[in-house]
């Protein structure tokens, strides 16, 4: 594959600075709400105007409910009159410069701040706000040396009067923007200096974790990709540890992938690289960023209908010079498609009109039903609550090549010294599998809230269809659901299609399952080739030392030595998604296949239907390992049991076509 250089880091990784009222540029003026009901405070001011023309107040509340309204040339307006009636008010010249910045009218706010700045002298606190926000403007404005003068004073000001104070959240963010400033003047060493110092102030996860990217951004930004990897990473930890006390929301962890991803392209780890801007796509500020990287990797592997695919999407979420590279990208993608379908039309036209591309250069790819395939990662909810994520098309080669055997083995050997190679040649022989339609996959394992809605069991109740007083290993409603045979999971998928809410749904085939589970990746899982006994516990629930204790845990040999913080089950959801999104594809419970086993690929279907022809034992297929399997449970990983069979760690995700 063609090296791609990173190039252009300016895309992803410019310094923009947007104090927050030029931010809510587009909705008005965004500070606190100080009138709930604008329009009855409007009127009651305008009442008191007009039966007394010189009341200050009245014409500041009036100007801040007008500004809360996003009228703000009358909130100006407003503002404007009580200063002429009074100038004694320095809170008037700030207001009106953070109305003035949201309508980008710079100069006319560095003036009010310049005045403000003046009359506040004498409390250093105003004066600090005041330096802040007139440095944000200037360096909103690209003046980036007045920008730094600013915020040097404002350093002066919190690091001599902020130490015992309440403006602790204000230290962090006068160093973390002045960094930023330091890297609009490219002086990158006191720019990671400021953002450590920033990291040292924050008050909370969510800082560190912004102060961790601004550091990758800065190694980026100098081509040092593998201290930016290292600096991203650790981020993405830090965020972990906070995203366990707020139910591990992933939004917060975007904007580290998307560097992350960048990165890797610099250091050429591709697939690496895929995975991470997979997994940033659901970042609405970035999506045209990933876009616009994953296009050309694609396009550099000769994967050009992805690559068309993510070149269409950038360009529908992007403006002005961004969009246009990234038509000049379709175009010279069009131009490698050969005889690709998608590039029919396409192809002829780009090399018609050069680089430029028209509107619709090509018919969208569609599905049978002729529905516009939606982006990768997309989500959709169906009638039960279950959250669907989409997995595109595409080719990738399943099972275990010989090395990844002797990887595998490897692995193996360090739990059992008697492994033998036979026992995981059923992964074999590997072979190309084309997934030619996309589908929809359960985001998560089914859970027992789902099952209850609709089998109407409770976990308890098929434990005790089991076997009686058998122990639970987790229970709740967002804990998966076991104790599932491949009959009773079958049943469920029947029962779901009865409610005929747009989708049509089936177990995964085993080709479905591996290509979902590899998330765009070719290592032995999708967090890469490491199995190391310290990292795997990030991303999978196993038998881990959590586990040592359970008196009922008779095979402590075969312990992995990290902890994942739970004995058996897991809340789904509770470790790092794989590259389409999906969580908890190994570890957890084990999940049912629709396929009918058999121990060799040598003849099973390449284009991703399941298997059904007959076995010996009629077994079915599960995949993934569950919570008492280790590190030797890879993506590629495969085993099975007879269909009437359930166990504490079986249970089953579904898959789902539009009709």
């Amino acid at each position: 594959m063609k090296s791609l250089k990173v190039i252009g880091l300016v895309l992803a990784l410019s310094v923009t600075f947007s104090p927050m009222i030029v931010k809510a540029q587009d909705k008005g003026f965004d500070t606190q709400n100080y009138y709930p009901n604008r329009d009855e405070e409007i009127k009651k001011q305008t009442k008191i105007i007009e039966s007394n023309p010189k009341d200050v107040d009245a014409y500041a509340r009036r100007a801040r409910s007008y500004a809360e309204s996003g009228k703000l040339d009358l909130a100006i307006a407003d503002f404007s009159s009580a200063l002429k009636i009074t100038d004694k008010y320095e809170d008037f010249y700030f207001e009106r410069a953070e109305i003035y910045a949201a309508k980008k009218r710079f100069d006319l706010a560095i003036a009010d701040l310049t005045i403000y700045i003046k009359k506040a002298s004498a409390d250093w606190g105003y004066k600090l706000r005041g330096y802040m926000l007139r440095g944000e403007i200037y360096a909103y404005d690209n003046k980036f040396d007045l920008a730094l003068a600013d915020f040097n004073v404002a350093a002066k000001l919190v690091e001599t009067e902020t130490s015992t104070s309440i403006y602790k959240d204000t230290e962090f963010r006068v160093y973390y923007l002045r960094g930023q400033i330091y890297v609009g003047l490219k002086r990158f060493d006191p720019a990671i200096a400021d953002f450590r110092k920033a990291e040292e102030k924050a008050i909370n996860a969510n800082g560190r974790y912004e102060a961790a990217v601004a550091v990758g951004n800065t190694y980026n930004n100098q081509n040092k990709f593998d201290s930016a990897v290292a600096e991203y990473s650790r981020a993405i930890d830090n965020a972990y540890k906070s995203i366990k006390e707020r139910d591990r929301h992933t939004g917060t962890i975007y904007s580290a992938l998307l560097g992350r991803g960048i990165a890797y392209i610099g250091l050429s780890k591709y697939d690496l690289a895929l995975t991470d801007l997979t997994r940033a796509i659901p970042a609405t500020d970035n999506a045209a960023e990933v876009f616009y990287w994953r296009g050309q990797i694609y396009s550099a592997q000769g994967k050009y209908d992805l690559a068309d695919a993510d070149f269409s999407e950038g360009i529908k979420l992007s403006t002005g010079d961004q969009r246009a590279l990234l038509e000049k990208l379709k175009a010279e993608n069009y131009r490698k498609m050969g005889t690709s379908p998608a590039a029919v039309t396409g192809k002829k036209k780009a090399i018609e009109t050069g680089d430029k591309v028209e509107k619709s250069p090509t018919k969208p790819a569609t599905t049978p039903t002729g529905q516009k395939n939606p982006a990768a990662g997309t989500i959709r909810k169906n009638s039960i609550g279950m959250e669907l994520v989409y997995i595109p098309p595409g080719a990738f080669m399943m099972g275990s090549s010989e090395s990844d055997i002797d990887k595998s083995l490897t692995i193996y050997k360090r739990y059992n010294k008697t492994a033998e190679r036979s026992w995981i040649s059923n992964q074999t022989p590997q072979r190309k599998v084309t997934i030619k339609e996309g589908f929809w996959m359960g985001k998560y394992e089914v859970t027992q809230e789902q099952w209850r809605l609709v089998m109407g069991t409770t976990v308890r109740q098929q434990r005790d269809n089991f076997v009686s007083g058998n122990a639970l290993a987790g229970e709740g409603a967002n804990y998966p659901m076991y104790f599932v045979s491949w009959d009773e999971a079958k049943q469920f998928v029947r029962r779901l299609n009865e409610k005929n809410d747009g989708f049509i749904y089936s177990l995964p085939s085993e080709a479905q399952w591996e290509y979902a589970a590899r998330g765009g990746t070719s290592t032995l899982n999708h967090w890469g080739d490491d199995l190391s006994n310290t990292d795997i516990c990030r991303y999978a629930n196993i038998n881990d030392l959590s586990r040592k204790p359970l008196s009922h845990v008779n095979y402590h040999h075969l312990i992995t030595q990290c902890n994942d913080g739970f004995a058996e089950t897991a809340p789904v959801g509770s470790f790092r998604p794989n590259g389409f999104g999906l969580f908890d594809m190994i570890g957890n419970v084990t999940e049912w296949c629709e396929d009918t086993y058999l121990a060799s690929y040598s003849n099973l279907p390449t284009d991703g239907s399941a298997n059904g022809s007959i076995s010996s034992e009629g077994s079915r297929v599960f995949r993934g390992g569950g919570f008492g399997g280790n590190a030797t449970v890879t993506s590629a990983n495969r085993s099975s049991i007879k269909a009437s069979a359930r166990a504490t760690e079986r249970g089953f995700r579904i898959v789902a076509r539009e009709k």
